[in-house]
């Protein structure tokens, strides 16, 4: 029917270099994931910070500042764990839409038929 390498008719041959629609919102998707990733790490790092303040005041002698000290770094690191769940919760969601974006169908689905399309039955 056809030679060899000859596209079937309506179809164009796709090449490396041309880029999809689909292709496009995929990256854009995993960069602005990677982004929130980024910023969930940074969190992450900070509360890791905290952390070590916080083995360091254990060995420090107990007075007021120390006291002060540890309730700070404590606060500190109840906020930067919550700001690295927030950015995962993120970047979840985005790869989340992503995915549902590539897998939604690209053809139509027909309409079902209704009543009035079928004729009445003679009794």
């Amino acid at each position: 029917m056809f030679g060899l390498g000859d596209p079937p008719p309506g179809r164009r041959p796709r090449y490396p270099a041309e880029v999809t629609v689909l292709q496009r919102r995929t990256t854009l998707a995993l960069a602005r994931a990677a982004e929130s990733t980024g910023a969930a790490l940074a969190a992450f790092g900070a509360a890791i910070h905290c952390l070590a303040i916080l083995t360091d005041l254990l060995h420090q002698t107990p007075s007021p500042a120390r006291v002060r000290a540890r309730n700070t770094a404590l606060e500190q690191l109840v906020v930067r764990f919550g700001e690295s769940r927030a950015h995962l919760a993120d970047v979840a969601k985005r790869l989340r839409q992503a995915a549902d974006a590539r897998s939604a169908p690209t053809v139509p689905r027909p309409a079902l038929p209704s009543l009035a399309t079928f004729p009445a039955r003679p009794r």
